[in-house]
């Protein structure tokens, strides 16, 4: 009766998760870049709010000068 071979404990284990997954040489800190940037759509839509504002601003008081 054949017996089976019993790996010694300074074997290297086989069937770890990460076996056939490649090697990358990128360092641990690099992150995807997945996010949008708002900053400038924030500016726009700001800039366009004030812009709307004072408009409306001017042409009530052209409004009021006309009717006084």
């Amino acid at each position: 009766m054949p017996t089976a071979a019993v790996p010694s404990a300074d074997a290297p284990a086989t069937g770890t998760p990460n076996a056939g997954a490649p090697e990358t040489d990128a360092p641990g800190g690099d992150l995807a870049n997945t996010g949008s940037h708002l900053a400038p759509y924030a500016a726009a839509a700001a800039s366009l709010l004030i812009f709307g504002i004072v408009l409306m601003m001017i042409t009530r008081r052209r409004a009021a000068s006309k009717h006084s």
